[in-house]
């Protein structure tokens, strides 16, 4: 043969030897996986095999037992590069260590919600505080309705969420007096909690009785002689000096609550507890997300915005429309496709900008 024509196919097998290998599944020059994401009004097309940009599927587990399978579109060899896009899909259940999930049971046509958007009332954090109509040290005996107890004047305590109403009672003791109250609290219902002022009119057993009315509720008062009156504004004559427990019931739409107090009438003397008590939800993101979608970008400076730091606003969604098998990522690991679109905004710290993808393309990996 030609010795220059071999010296030209041994030149062509080098070149051809020294060509850079495509990952597997992506075909450079004809991008399989594209994205046009539009990023704070900024357009930037995302796509494998272009500008040394490639899809990195994979999977893992957590400590609680929800798969996670994801997709990250970024340059290669450079993870903290941006602009990147990342979606994770994350399980519709908790498994055990050996119990493999179905992807297409995770990843499927269909709109999702983003992990974040679903917060739940995971217990009741409620303040309480001893009110007593004499200076002196006391001591604090509380019993909280749920095993629990406290010895202080005021205090926070967390209820769960279930069940919802608890007895409270407060005794305490000193300087030769003792006083005890007790009330049922409705731990949910306690946001509409009332107060009310006792003030004696003249007459040592006529008191006049009153309340913040708030609209839309109504209010009954026990006087705890047996008689009792309803509105925000009443009077009322004891039978006789004595001590006496008096309680309001207010009671909205949405709300029901009661408070009790301790009042001595006439002249009779000695110590008097009351105590009063407020609630705030203490709301959290659902822990597990199962069934839901998180989106993650990284912009330029190689800053991570993401979706689930808070709730996000009615306009936003992310549907999956096509799901297809697709070939062993670069570890072996098997994968699927799928096209998609979305819109939402995405946080980081205090700053946040909107996302928008229509017609995209991503995949995840999945454990065999």
């Amino acid at each position: 043969m030609n010795t220059k024509i071999l010296s030209s196919l041994l030149l062509l097998l080098i070149l051809a030897s020294c060509k850079e290998p495509v990952l597997p599944g992506i075909k450079a020059g004809d991008p399989f996986f594209s994205n046009l994401a539009i990023a704070d009004g900024q357009e930037h097309e995302l796509e494998a095999g272009v500008n040394d940009y490639y899809l990195y599927s994979s999977f893992m587990q957590d400590n609680q037992g929800v798969y996670s399978l994801q997709g990250n579109l970024r340059p290669r060899d450079c993870s903290d590069c941006g602009p990147q896009l990342r979606i994770v899909f994350r399980d519709v259940k908790v498994r055990n260590t050996t119990e493999k999930p179905d992807p297409r049971e995770i990843v499927r046509p269909g709109v999702y919600d983003f992990w974040g958007n679903q917060q739940d009332t995971v217990a009741y954090e409620t303040h309480f505080q001893a009110e007593i109509n004499q200076a002196n040290s006391y001591t604090y005996n509380w019993d909280l309705g749920d095993g629990s107890t406290q010895n202080q004047q005021q205090f926070s305590h967390r209820y769960p969420t279930f069940p919802t109403s608890y007895g409270v009672s407060l005794q305490i003791e000193g300087n030769n007096c003792s006083s005890r109250l007790f009330q049922t609290i409705d731990v949910p219902k306690a946001g509409c909690f009332p107060s009310f002022k006792a003030q004696s009119l003249g007459s040592e057993t006529e008191f006049n009785f009153s309340t913040q009315p708030l609209s839309g509720h109504t209010y009954a008062w026990d006087f705890g002689d047996g008689m009792g009156a309803s509105g925000a504004l009443t009077n009322h004559n004891f039978p006789a000096r004595g001590a006496y427990t008096v309680c309001l019931l207010a009671t909205g739409s949405d709300c029901q609550a009661s408070i009790c107090r301790n009042l001595y009438v006439g002249a009779v003397t000695g110590c008097a507890v009351n105590f009063s008590y407020q609630t705030q939800p203490i709301i959290e993101r659902d822990s597990l997300g199962l069934g839901q979608i998180e989106v993650y970008w990284l912009d330029e400076n190689g800053r991570e915005f993401g979706a689930s730091a808070l709730p996000q606003p009615a306009s936003s969604f992310f549907e999956v429309h096509a799901v297809e098998d697709y070939v062993a990522n670069e570890k072996g690991e098997p994968s699927l496709a799928y096209s998609f679109s979305l819109k939402c905004l995405l946080f980081a710290g205090v700053d946040e900008m909107e996302l928008e993808i229509a017609g995209g393309k991503m995949a995840v990996a999945f454990p065999e």
